[in-house]
């Protein structure tokens, strides 16, 4: 008979750490793999495959990457709701401003993690 399973792990991640931690399960379920991998007492060592070069962003630059990320996401929150709720035109105007400076920033962090990626 199967011990059963009373205990729970809240485990907060970045939208960037749930991909990856989906795209390296090799089981169905995450919880599985994740008990499986951490559990075991020895480690898969994934061979890469042939002709496929795996490109990653280095460990600190992509928490940097995903710090500014949530800045900006916060930055443009912000400006919706003053955008939206807000009966001062000349309010409206700046936050329209900041959101397109906003919009603009994060297409130049995903230029730049591409050219990473594609270096």
């Amino acid at each position: 008979m199967k011990t059963p399973r009373n205990k729970t792990l809240l485990l907060r991640l970045t939208e960037d750490e749930h991909s990856e931690l989906m795209r390296r399960k090799t089981k169905a379920r995450l919880a599985e793999w994740i008990r499986e991998t951490c559990l075991s007492d020895s480690v898969e060592i994934r061979q890469p495959v042939k002709g496929v070069v795996e490109k990653t962003i280095p460990p600190k630059l992509a928490i940097e990457f995903s710090k500014i990320g949530s800045n900006l996401n916060q930055l443009a929150k912000a400006m919706n709701i003053a955008v939206r709720y807000s009966d001062e035109p000349e309010l409206k105007k700046v936050a329209e401003k900041v959101c397109i400076h906003i919009i603009e920033m994060e297409q130049h962090l995903d230029d730049i993690r591409t050219y990473i990626l594609t270096k």
